[in-house]
């Protein structure tokens, strides 16, 4: 399996993650209208509108691009998932934008963040499923060696190596909310 494709999977892992963080911090939302867990959401969702948005996804469409040019079946899934792409980015916008009117004590129904939320989370969840079951094996089995160099020429510079922003973003909330495990 090729080095990218293995580490667009471990993203899944922490992205996956960061997920369980974000239902952690919306339970209390939902069960007593409380504010406990905001701040927790708002890193996880900056997380998200961070690394996913702007590097993960990115290089998910170059993958996706070559590979329907070998396989023009695969597109069904790409188009849908390049659309998710999207949507997961706006979504993220939405979100971060709604914990900061909140943090800003700006008076809003919290029934919008909570749905938001929760459809956010269940999009990025099925996506990812979808990405690991259908698509990388397809990647994994249908794009060469020449297929992965032109990826690399187009797909946006990853950065998650150790010091970078994404990672330390990432470190630091594993870091901080090491004991939540729901």
């Amino acid at each position: 399996m090729n080095a990218l494709l293995l580490d667009l999977r471990s993203d899944h892992h922490h992205m996956a993650r960061i997920m369980k963080l974000m239902r952690y911090a919306v339970n209390p939302m939902i069960e007593e209208q409380s504010l406990e867990h905001l701040e927790l959401l708002g890193e996880c969702i900056e997380y998200m509108a961070m690394f996913p948005d702007n590097v993960h996804h990115k290089t998910e469409d170059a993958i996706f691009e070559q590979l329907v040019k070998q396989d023009k079946a695969a597109v069904v899934y790409v188009e849908t998932l390049q659309h998710e792409h999207v949507e997961l980015a706006k979504k993220s916008k939405e979100i971060a934008s709604l914990v900061h009117a909140l943090e800003n004590e700006h008076i809003m129904s919290l029934d919008n963040l909570i749905n938001q939320t929760i459809e956010y989370i269940e999009l990025q969840t099925r996506h990812m499923r979808i990405e690991e079951a259908t698509v990388f094996p397809l990647v994994d089995q249908k794009l060469d060696i020449s297929d992965w160099k032109h990826i690399i020429k187009v797909a946006p510079p990853r950065q998650a190596t150790p010091g970078s922003r994404f990672t330390q973003k990432l470190e630091s909330l594993q870091t901080k909310y090491a004991g939540i495990s729901s």
